[in-house]
């Protein structure tokens, strides 16, 4: 990053700057301008200022800076931090559950859960804790990706039971993982997105399906349009096909369902 050398000394990148370093799912709404960069100073050092530059501070007794890649930010459950003046509190919650996940394609997670937790309570009554709390109360390791929290949060926000996360189902010598699962009524979804769109991705996920429907267990496929477009209906949905399998459903509560943006 060409401004990192000109950067003050103590200074460190933060908020969305600091999210995109460290590869945290961003949405839309948060804005694509990659050219502004986030960047604190050490307090009391005043705060960065400069074309293309928003400046802040940190306070470095809560606050820890690493070198990613060489470039002074914010350490990821420092950056999460950041982001509560920007993102809304699910994906909070999806940045979160990022940070704490170990992926196939990242064996080891940035920091636990109880990182996240002592942050928080370091920085309480400062602005933004409040949000960061809530988001922390419904964080989980197992979600992989932005929108698999977010339907997860979709459901449970409307008393839909809380589905296992990347549940693997065994057929002979197939495995395959289920982005939503109930086990108990074999029961999962899958989201589908944008990479679903190529001919032999299509392909893989309708042998896919048909190899897990072959173990009993019911299988639902959910679009981008699905989840941000029709919340409501999908909720609906899920709570009809788990019941149709067996599963005790209480009445589905629409009052304070999580609406994802885009």
């Amino acid at each position: 990053m060409a401004y990192a050398p000109k950067m003050p000394p103590g200074s460190a990148f933060a908020g969305l700057t600091a999210a995109r370093l460290w590869k945290l799912p961003l949405p839309a709404y948060a804005g694509s301008d990659i050219r502004t960069l986030e960047v604190a100073a050490r307090s009391p050092r005043r705060a960065p200022t400069g074309t293309h530059v928003r400046g802040g501070q940190y306070d470095p007794r809560v606050t820890r800076v690493v070198r990613l890649r060489g470039i002074p930010v914010l350490s990821a459950v420092d950056a999460w931090c950041s982001l509560a003046p920007h993102l809304d509190v699910a994906d909070l919650t999806a940045a979160a559950d990022h940070i704490v996940a170990e992926t196939p394609d990242r064996r080891v997670a940035l920091a636990t859960a109880e990182d996240l937790d002592r942050a928080l309570a370091a920085r309480w009554g400062t602005r933004g804790t409040v949000a960061l709390r809530r988001a922390l109360a419904d964080v989980r390791a197992p979600s992989w990706s932005r929108p698999e929290s977010l339907l997860r949060l979709v459901l449970m926000s409307a008393h839909i039971p809380e589905p296992m996360l990347n549940h693997e189902v065994t057929l002979g010598s197939h495995r395959f993982r289920l982005d939503l699962a109930w086990p108990d009524v074999r029961f999962g979804i899958e989201y589908d997105g944008d990479q679903h769109r190529d001919v032999r991705e299509f392909a893989h996920d309708i042998r896919r399906q048909e190899l897990i429907q072959d173990t009993a267990w019911g299988l639902m496929r959910v679009t981008r349009a699905d989840l941000f477009d029709r919340p409501r209906e999908l909720v609906e949905r899920v709570s009809l096909r788990l019941a149709d399998r067996g599963c005790r459903v209480s009445a589905v509560d629409l009052r304070h369902l999580v609406i994802p943006r885009r």
